[in-house]
């Protein structure tokens, strides 16, 4: 392939294979995909059996190179990487765990996960995470204590509204 029709995603793979004199059989043994996968991967875009790296192939790349995943996916431009920018580490990468869980797996944790979005659930997460702030001194007492107030009133009047 010249190098003008390859892809910012291609010449980085590219490169990173030659550097290391790695073949495509090597890195799918690293990164558990077959050969014929990172072949698709480094074929012009046009061609009919180029493929996209998923997520998932992309992570195990910035893990074995030691390479920014955000990087690579902006590289590859892998879809809903704008979206997911604002996500930290560990949000995208409980996502991508969650994606590999059968429903039967999750069908137990999804009562807790919704639970978490409860607003007097978050108001008291937060209230906690203040209290731990002030015992390390990482957050003014007083502060934390005028925002702790608040979200006391805030349950009270949900307590009114709900009698």
């Amino acid at each position: 392939m010249t190098h003008k029709k390859m892809t910012p995603f291609q010449r980085w793979l590219s490169a990173e294979l030659d550097s290391r004199d790695w073949s495509h059989a090597k890195l799918g043994r690293e990164i558990d995909v077959f050969k014929g996968t990172v072949g698709r991967w480094l074929m012009p875009p046009d061609h009919p059996m180029h493929r996209q790296p998923s997520y998932e192939s992309c992570r195990r790349l910035a893990d074995l190179f030691g390479v920014d995943l955000h990087f690579i996916l902006e590289a590859a431009g892998i879809d809903n990487f704008e979206r997911d920018r604002n996500l930290t580490d560990l949000q995208r990468d409980t996502i991508a765990l969650v994606k590999l869980l059968p429903d039967s797996a999750l069908a137990p944790l999804y009562p807790m996960i919704r639970a978490l979005l409860d607003e007097r659930v978050q108001a008291t997460i937060e209230r906690t995470a203040q209290a731990q702030a002030r015992a390390r001194g990482d957050l003014d007492a007083k502060k934390a204590d005028d925002e702790s107030e608040a979200a006391d009133t805030a349950d009270s009047l949900d307590k009114v509204k709900v009698s």
